[in-house]
């Protein structure tokens, strides 16, 4: 708004800005407090790519699978029959799935007794069976050597409303182990609970069903697993949620292969490939299904799906070596909101083009990526990536969008003002480097050129002149005078009436020197113009113009001036003032055009001047040298300025003796220029001037 200050402008541009990023915050900050299936998913999925591209966790060579598989459920298929009947384990395994109890008896000593460290059977051994008491005293005569699956279900909740459900758990058979506790660490529950997009991620210690503080506490099998080994303390708070570094399973074979569970039981397998059980010494080993639907689940984790016995070996070599990783709580994700809202609010507020700043907001995302790569990989912290980015992006699209904006208005009313004083090409320029424009408001000094025009007598002919004509007269005039001010690189500061005031060099300069040149130009060729439009005026009956210019050459202000209620960007300063004088000075002179003795110094190459000599103007202590200009130096003169050249060193002559004090001489040359061209006003000034008696040297004018 006109009016408002620069401070106050920036002021309230700041504080939308800072609106707009508290407003994409908070937009980001509502679904991290309250849900967000499509956030979270985004923010699992970039997560998914950081833990990938790290690399898969460790394979431990601890842990060793055995695995219940097609042709162990089928021994009679891979064996010979009669061997199979003659092995009693072989024999009783032939009756398919469900194995009998006392194969998992005979399994679980022949490990032990081979020296492995422990036993973890991914089976739920539900329900009472008849051979339970041979398995259960060999589970009893090896306290600490095994852990044993269960299982938590969704259930339909009796007597409640219809789709709630409750988490019921399914233990080991009593026959088997006789539990005292939810947190027999024998016992171990086998579910994961996946995320939203249905993949598994982390492992939870213990286990509460109840989802209540005093409800009964359950371990999971790789809890239980590390209570049984001893290492319960790598797990430092069973009641959170860990994340784990999974091994690469992308390849063939996966990790983890399988020993065939019946091969164990063939002695030439368990001499030859096992070594009679020495593979198992000081082993981990799991013992789970395989290859059959009903007889093994699978889980779904990023980048691959795995068998559910994986999951669970994979879930202890992350406890075993430490290969969990930590994840962010809401107070952190809220918190890496507000900094990237922060920093999307500080560079909008420091930078004023906005695809540059939109690009370092680019930069800023990626370096924010860089950082939470780095904080995964050196310290094993997931620090959230997608609210913050999208805090990011959404501030800086909306910031920047509204900066855009703002500019773009702001450029549509500067160039309609713009327009009216300068050239479409410089004001093509102005827009292009509006900070220039815009440091310039509160005003700067800057060297410039100025040239002030005016139609002599005009205010006498306007009392008596047809009015409608007079002004579509003027209007003409002025639009061809403004037309040449913007051929020759200026800028119309402004009209007076029927004055034109222009610049060269405020808004925009190709060098001084250049521009008084430009200046010059102009005001030659604004002559020329009016003498082709008096011609037409004269033709159609209106009287012609006559008009003097004056140009000087100094340091203005050059700032945004005026009232609250009107302001524009002027020049001010004594070399305004001075160009007004020499303007008034033209009709004094006789002459077209009246340049101080900077513009002639900058000038005098390219045009012809004539010295009018030192002349002390109205409101000015000292005197400066003034000049006229006959016109383009160009490179062979024709014979009309050949005739004014040599003129101009005859007057040049008597101007010399004159400031020499030697006043007859330039009485007698003055006399013999005029006697020439009595026309000539300046050498009748003169002439004035020695007959007075005034002193020599230096005219001084009592006029404007």
């Amino acid at each position: 708004m006109e009016g408002d200050t620069d401070a106050t402008i920036n002021w309230r541009h700041a504080r939308t800005k800072a609106l707009i990023c508290l407003a994409c915050a908070a937009a980001l900050a509502l679904p991290v407090l309250f849900g967000s299936s499509a956030l979270e998913r985004m923010e699992l999925g970039l997560g998914d790519l950081l833990t990938d591209n790290r690399g898969g966790g460790t394979i431990d060579d601890r842990l060793v699978l055995i695995g219940i598989d097609k042709n162990s459920l089928n021994v009679m298929d891979v064996l010979d029959e009669e061997y199979v009947i003659n092995n009693p384990v072989l024999d009783e395994m032939s009756f398919g799935n469900p194995f009998p109890r006392t194969v998992y008896a005979a399994l679980t000593e022949k490990l032990l007794s081979a020296g492995a460290r422990i036993v973890v059977f991914d089976i739920v051994f539900a329900g009472e069976r008849q051979e339970d008491a041979g398995f259960k005293t060999v589970l009893d005569a090896h306290p600490g050597k095994f852990v044993v699956a269960s299982n938590f279900d969704f259930v339909e909740a009796v007597g409640d409303k219809d789709g709630v459900q409750r988490r019921d758990i399914t233990l080991p058979s009593f026959t088997l182990l006789d539990q005292d506790s939810p947190m027999d660490q024998r016992v171990g529950f086998a579910n994961f609970s996946p995320d939203i997009d249905d993949r598994v991620r982390s492992m939870t210690p213990t286990h509460r069903p109840g989802d209540r503080d005093d409800s009964p506490a359950y371990h999971s099998m790789a809890y239980a697993t590390l209570k049984q080994l001893g290492l319960g303390e790598r797990i430092s708070e069973p009641e959170r949620d860990y994340h784990i570094r999974f091994a690469d399973f992308s390849g063939t074979p996966p990790p983890y292969s399988w020993m065939e569970m019946y091969t164990l039981f063939v002695e030439t397998d368990w001499e030859n490939n096992y070594k009679g059980g020495a593979v198992f010494k000081d082993k981990i080993v799991y013992v789970g299904g395989i290859s059959i639907p009903d007889f093994h689940d699978v889980a779904e984790i990023p980048g691959a799906e795995i068998l559910g016995v994986h999951l669970q070996m994979n879930a202890l070599a992350a406890a075993l070596n430490g290969e969990f990783y930590s994840v962010f709580t809401k107070r952190g994700q809220l918190l890496s909101i507000a900094l990237m809202a922060l920093v999307a609010f500080g560079v909008g507020f420091v930078m004023r083009r906005p695809l540059v700043g939109f690009g370092i907001l680019i930069g800023c995302g990626v370096l924010y990526l860089l950082v939470v790569r780095w904080l995964y990989f050196s310290y094993d912290a997931l620090v959230p990536s997608a609210a913050p980015i999208l805090t990011l992006a959404l501030s800086g699209i909306f910031s920047f969008g509204y900066q855009f904006t703002i500019e773009r208005l702001e450029k549509a009313r500067l160039r309609r003002t713009l327009e009216r004083q300068v050239s479409k090409e410089l004001a093509e320029h102005i827009l292009s480097m509006p900070e220039d424009y815009f440091s310039s408001l509160p005003g700067v000094r800057k060297p410039v050129t100025v040239l002030f025009s005016d139609i002599r007598s005009f205010t006498t002919r306007a009392e008596s002149a047809d009015v409608v004509q007079l002004v579509a007269q003027l209007r003409e005039y002025l639009d061809a005078m403004a037309k040449i001010v913007f051929k020759h690189g200026g800028v119309v500061d402004k009209f007076i009436g029927d004055a034109v005031m222009a610049v060269w060099g405020n808004f925009r300069s190709d060098g001084v020197d250049i521009d008084a040149r430009n200046a010059v130009a102009a005001a030659t060729e604004m002559l020329e113009r009016l003498a082709e439009l008096n011609e037409k005026w004269v033709a159609a009956g209106s009287e012609p113009f006559e008009i003097g210019i004056g140009l000087n050459h100094g340091e203005v202000i050059f700032a945004m001036m005026g009232s609250e209620e009107k302001q524009e960007m002027t020049v001010i300063g004594d070399p305004v003032n001075q160009a007004a004088r020499l303007e008034g000075l033209t009709k004094k002179f006789g002459v077209g055009i009246v340049v101080g003795e900077q513009v002639a110094d900058f000038v005098k190459a390219d045009f012809h001047l004539r010295s009018i000599g030192s002349v002390r103007t109205k409101g000015k202590e000292q005197a400066a040298e003034l000049f006229g200009v006959l016109g383009p130096n160009g490179s062979e003169p024709d014979a009309v300025m050949k005739l004014k050249l040599d003129w101009v060193r005859d007057y040049h002559s008597a101007l010399e003796a004159f400031r020499r004090g030697d006043l007859a001489s330039a009485e007698t040359q003055f006399r013999q220029c005029l006697s020439r061209d009595p026309s000539d006003r300046v050498c009748a000034l003169y002439l004035e001037h020695i007959a007075s008696g005034e002193p020599a040297g230096v005219l001084t004018m009592t006029e404007k």
